[in-house]
């Protein structure tokens, strides 16, 4: 049998063997965040947004079509693939504009010619519809493809039209502030 004292001092012996084995590690420190500085807010100048000035021969885009015009001439008198004509009135020229309109969505497009007011002292003016005008493109245009027009339009002998503004319609009924593409004439 083994005495009590050198059974408890076992037990001490293996009690403080056992604690002298494990070690105590402290926790690891917490990092702290970094202390955030606000910055005071910089100031950004104003930047006025100036549309380019698109001019014949220059694509003008608006919704789902690209607009080029091609040319202006002045006719006292249109005449269509049939050979009937129509002559401008007294003291009236009709102004022709030709361009080109590719749809460039992923989508049918239908053009509308009267959607395409010519600018003529400050005025905007609607093609002449009072003319069976052959060449007027009027219908859906298909992803991807150009149609080409020409647009009559009925002004007074002499006076210059500044520009076309040119639009798809859709794109402007839908996007309220969408304004018609300015294409410069002169």
């Amino acid at each position: 049998m083994v005495s009590p004292s050198i059974a408890w001092s076992t037990v001490a012996a293996v009690a403080i063997g056992l604690t002298g084995c494990a070690t105590i590690t402290p926790p690891a420190p917490v990092p702290t965040p970094p202390t955030l500085v606000p910055t005071p807010p910089t100031t950004v100048e104003p930047v006025e947004i100036v549309p380019r000035t698109v001019r014949i021969g220059q694509p003008a885009i608006n919704g789902s079509l690209v607009f080029v015009v091609r040319g202006v001439r002045r006719a006292e008198r249109l005449v269509d693939e049939f050979d009937e004509g129509w002559n401008a009135p007294p003291s009236s020229d009709f102004i022709i504009v030709s361009m080109s309109v590719r749809n460039i969505s992923r989508s049918a497009v239908f053009f509308y010619p009267s959607d395409q007011l010519l600018v003529v002292d400050g005025t905007q003016v609607e093609p002449d519809d009072s003319s069976i005008w052959p060449r007027n493109g009027q219908g859906e245009i298909q992803p991807g493809l150009t149609i080409h027009v020409e647009l009559p339009y009925l002004i007074r002998n002499g006076i210059q039209p500044e520009a076309i503004m040119v639009s798809d319609a859709l794109y402007a009924i839908g996007s309220p502030g969408s304004p018609a593409t300015r294409v410069e004439l002169k």
